[in-house]
């Protein structure tokens, strides 16, 4: 997806269950890969620095470190990552995904919460798969801005 070679995903949720069904969803797209998973920002940190991936999916609600904070750290850090953030809620969620999104977030995508598992995959991989998409053209149009101004 990006000239030539796989878009790198790390998936970042301290669900078990979301973070299978994000890496799974991602898998499944031609030209994405799934470089590893991460439960809390603390540790996302960490693998982003080791695997160097084109793109985290990032939960805001989890312990250690909150989405939020671990927008901050990247933006500082790992500015060239892309981030889609994943939301579970629209109340108070909804209010931290709009922060998420002013501080660099690319898009996001809200958490199914229906009751069957096929169900959630299923509305999640029609959220993700347009986002992905459009985050690894924009990605690529960096990548191919930043080599012009060298």
């Amino acid at each position: 997806m990006i000239v030539g070679k796989n878009l790198r995903v790390l998936v970042v949720d301290d669900s078990v269950v979301y973070r299978m069904m994000i890496s799974d969803v991602l898998s499944q797209l031609h030209g994405v890969e799934v470089v590893g998973t991460a439960h809390n920002g603390r540790a996302a940190l960490a693998k982003v620095a080791a695997l160097k991936p084109d793109l985290l999916t990032l939960d805001i609600e989890m312990p250690v470190m909150d989405g939020l904070a671990v927008l901050t750290e990247m933006a500082r850090r790992f500015p060239r990552v892309g981030i889609i953030m994943v939301s579970a809620s629209a109340g108070e969620g909804g209010k931290k995904t709009i922060q998420a999104l002013e501080r660099g977030a690319f898009d996001f995508v809200l958490k199914p919460g229906e009751v069957s598992h096929g169900e959630n995959r299923e509305k999640l991989r029609q959220g993700l798969a347009p986002i992905v998409r459009n985050c690894a053209r924009m990605l690529e149009i960096r990548s191919i801005l930043g080599k012009r101004s060298d």
